[in-house]
């Protein structure tokens, strides 16, 4: 027990009797909170100089003028502050907090102002809500926060979005927020995928931009929560089964918007969704049956069956709507592997859609379906010339000759020629290796990459990026350039961990080339551990061959001809110098499998 002489508890300095035993009715925790309101409120008068209050003004006219339309007057002049002064400027707030630590005797005031000096950007879904108590979950680190305050009305389900600050009066994961925090509905799911991948990919984001995506009326096509429910379970298993995802989730979302659903269980759509996707040969070669979806999704195999009709049937007539072409396009679903330096042929498909997305508004779903159903079969006109670009490449890469293609090529050029695929397109007619070499390195150098993101490959507007990389790396490796070839594809693989372009094979025959057997092997059994691909046997039959310095004996080379008959035939053609083949469809034991192969080892068996 502290006695009255005794100097106080709170850390003062001052006697107990001077201090906190005053009175008892005297509240530590309420005398604690008003000094901290006082330097809150002393910050705009100590803390900023004649310049900085120049910067806010300006900064609060601008953001007043882009927001009117989104948020209240006070709202916004709240926001400008609040990210100005805690995040673009963090360094005015810090100093007047180090001041401010400096003249306290108290502890626990001193423990909360150091905490306050790390404030930052909070995206929480509230999961419950206890004694004036909110428990939110960062979207981005998953850990659960404390943040008090009167709870007028229920929250739990929907998510915050605001500036916060470690605060230890309320625990090890305390917060305390500021003013302009802002709550979103459950049902904006689309507008919180967008800010989590802005908060995600910038170290430095733009703020106002950010919160100008409150106002984008695309950020009502969010699904509602049985819809998005679907949507995450049909993904779920392709992740789970490693199925490509691609254009599963664009069949499905389009299923969604364009049909009322009136299961009981998402999972019965999402079931549905994948026994049609199997039976269309989406999901490769595998064979599912109807029992082991229903299991997996816990629905009967009836239930199964009938929503893989309402799907397949969709399915039919969506592509039914599709031109000759873009039916050839679903057809990938098929090969295992489409590999190559060309784009695949869903690209320009979903590189259009987006586009055309990108320049409309609509009013409902409804409408945006409409629109973007109807546009299917038309010919997307480029609202600009790097739309103009991209488009005449995508028609170069799909052109019937050699001779157009290199017209368009040169078209695309003479617009702007500071674009990936021109510079890809360009490095084709070139003979000289310096020249070559040139064009890939613009063409990397003009690309956009977002390297936040866990799969780079799903955004369509990395692509560019993905190819110009994959384009250059075989070229380094006709040069026999393998330890430059190996950092290029090393940086696929860490941007598209799935590996869509087959980057991994090509870093495993690098390392034989290179003698580093060892590293060969640890790649290999990344690749496929446990089962044969005709690729990656002879892969390691050339490993096995390198190590134990002896010929392949003819019991495994008979067995490679079972898993690729044309290798045999092939091989005798010797490995060439020159660029990788634009475009591969590969299926176990077809012609372009053995042209992958020989173009991995020809020469090393």
């Amino acid at each position: 027990m502290v006695g009255r002489n005794d100097p106080c508890s709170c850390g003062s300095g001052k006697k107990f009797k001077n201090c906190c035993g005053k009175s008892n009715v005297i509240d530590l925790s309420a005398v604690i909170e008003e000094e901290l309101e006082r330097i809150l409120e002393g910050f705009l008068e100590d803390g900023l100089e004649p310049r900085e209050y120049g910067e806010m003004d300006a900064r609060i006219r601008k953001w007043k003028s882009e927001l009117r339309d989104v948020f209240e007057a006070e709202l916004i002049e709240e926001l400008a502050m609040d990210t100005y002064f805690y995040l673009e400027r963090a360094d005015l707030w810090t100093s007047y907090l180090k001041k401010q630590v400096n003249k306290q005797r108290r502890q626990q005031i001193i423990d909360v102002l150091t905490s306050w000096q790390r404030p930052y950007l909070l995206l929480g879904q509230v999961t419950d809500e206890l004694d004036n108590r909110l428990i939110i979950k960062d979207e981005l680190s998953e850990i659960e926060y404390v943040l008090p305050g009167q709870v007028v009305e229920t929250h739990t389900g929907e998510w915050l979005f605001g500036i916060v600050m470690p605060d230890p009066r309320f625990g090890e994961f305390g917060l305390s927020a500021t003013n302009g925090i802002i709550f979103i509905p459950g049902d904006r799911l689309g507008l919180v995928q967008q800010l989590r991948e802005r908060m995600k990919s910038s170290s430095e984001m733009n703020y106002l931009n950010a919160y100008l995506l409150f106002g984008q009326i695309e950020n009502l096509f969010a699904f509602p929560p049985f819809q998005q429910k679907v949507l995450d379970l049909t993904k779920q298993y392709l992740v789970e089964h490693e199925y490509e995802e691609e254009i599963v989730m664009q069949l499905v979302s389009t299923f969604l918007l364009d049909n009322e659903v009136n299961a009981k269980k998402p999972g019965a759509i999402a079931a549905g969704v994948i026994q049609a996707s199997s039976d269309f040969q989406l999901l490769g070669s595998t064979f599912t049956t109807l029992k082991e979806i229903g299991a997996y999704f816990n629905v009967s195999s009836a239930t199964v069956s009938k929503y893989r009709d309402k799907v397949g049937d969709f399915m039919l007539d969506t592509i039914s709507t599709f031109d000759k072409e873009d039916t050839e396009l679903l057809e990938i679903s098929s090969v295992l592997e489409d590999m190559g330096t060309d784009p695949r042929g869903t690209e320009r498909f979903m590189w259009e859609m987006l586009m055309r997305s990108k320049h409309q508004s609509f009013e409902t779903v409804e409408a945006l379906n409409a629109h973007l159903s109807g546009k299917w079969n038309e010919e997307y006109k480029p609202a600009n010339d790097a739309e103009r670009v991209q488009l005449l490449c995508y028609k170069a890469y799909e052109a019937e000759s050699e001779e157009l293609r290199v017209q368009l090529a040169y078209e695309a050029a003479g617009i702007n020629s500071k674009t990936t695929d021109v510079q890809l397109l360009l490095a084709e007619q070139s003979t000289h290796k310096i020249a070559i070499e040139n064009h890939y390195l613009k063409a990397i150098s003009y690309a956009s990459i977002d390297r936040s993101i866990d799969n780079a490959w799903n955004n369509v507007l990395n692509r560019p990026y993905l190819r110009s990389v994959f384009t250059y790396a075989t070229w380094l490796m006709t040069q026999n350039r393998y330890v430059d070839a190996l950092v290029q594809f090393k940086d696929i693989v860490d941007l598209n961990p799935m590996d869509h372009q087959g980057a991994r094979w090509f870093i495993t025959a690098a390392y034989i080339r290179l003698g580093l057997y060892e590293d060969a092997y640890d790649v290999l059994n990344q690749i496929n551990p446990d089962e044969d691909d005709a690729v990656s046997f002879y892969l390691d039959i050339v490993v096995e061959k390198k190590i134990n310095n002896q010929e392949v004996d003819k019991v495994t080379l008979k067995h490679a001809e079972k898993l690729n008959k044309h290798v045999k035939t092939m091989k005798a053609q010797g490995r060439k110098s020159e660029a990788f083949p634009r475009s591969l469809w590969i299926q176990p034991g077809n012609e372009d499998e053995a042209k992958l192969i020989c173009w991995l080892v020809n020469g090393l068996i």
